[in-house]
């Protein structure tokens, strides 16, 4: 984008003025209920499948799929069994299972997307592999090796809630594409997409966030997540992601 190769001193007053002209891609607004009230909702956005998502081919990668690999690899180095269970939480329609079985093709996964009821009832309908299924939350197993939350914990009612139900359940907890933000609490904001206020999300404290990571486990990896910016409070920032290694 042309932002990224513009210094500070001329993208700042850019936000500002979105800001100010309520034109910027985050709207705050006082409460989850009130941003409830003012969004679409994220369930009158999920598409149908298109394709096979879960089929990653030729050699290319993003930066957030390279990010994901190492996590990964990190977790496959630690699991002993070949077979390797995995709850990816908000994880649409296996993306991320695509890229896994595409980079450590000697393992074998079983492969849980915790989705809403509209993604899961579609996806269910589809021809996926077999390692690969589609639950909600009440369906979970108690124990995986890995969780996976990227672009996720946000959009939750209860982040924290979140966070800590996957550090109770997984060995390993990949975090990926948070806005922690430089901010003394977690603030709600209602999200632009597709041109409509789509959804709530929350913009967390990463003084916070860190205080939480802490009574889960221990930080093995951290990444900056650049394909992922926003404006929000004053700071223009990247979203961040780590891999936890979990007390569970």
């Amino acid at each position: 984008m042309i932002r990224d190769w513009l210094p500070p001193i001329l993208t700042r007053p850019t936000d500002l003025l979105a800001v100010r002209l309520a034109r910027s891609r985050f709207q705050p607004v006082s409460s989850w209920q009130e941003a409830v009230r003012c969004s679409a909702g994220y369930e009158t956005l999920s598409p149908a499948p298109q394709g096979t998502p879960w089929r990653i081919e030729g050699e290319g990668r993003s930066h957030a799929e390279m990010q994901m690999i190492a996590a990964l690899g990190m977790c496959v180095q630690a699991v002993r069994d070949r077979r390797i269970t995995v709850i990816d939480l908000g994880g649409g329609f296996g993306h991320y299972y695509g890229v896994a079985a595409s980079s450590y093709q000697t393992r074998s996964w079983r492969w849980s997307i915790c989705e809403t009821p509209t993604v899961v009832g579609l996806a269910r309908r589809t021809s996926a592999p077999a390692e690969l299924d589609w639950i909600l939350r009440d369906e979970a197993c108690e124990e995986y090796d890995v969780g996976i939350a990227s672009g996720v914990l946000q959009y939750l009612q209860d982040p924290h809630d979140g966070l800590r139900w996957l550090g109770m359940s997984c060995r390993f907890l990949i975090l990926n594409r948070l806005p922690l933000w430089e901010i003394g609490c977690d603030e709600i904001a209602v999200q632009k997409a597709a041109g409509v206020l789509a959804y709530p999300s929350w913009f967390l404290s990463r003084s916070l966030f860190e205080e939480a990571v802490k009574a889960i486990g221990t930080v093995c990896l951290r990444w900056e997540c650049v394909e992922d910016q926003a404006f929000f409070a004053g700071q223009r920032r990247s979203y961040a992601g780590m891999l936890i290694r979990t007390h569970a």
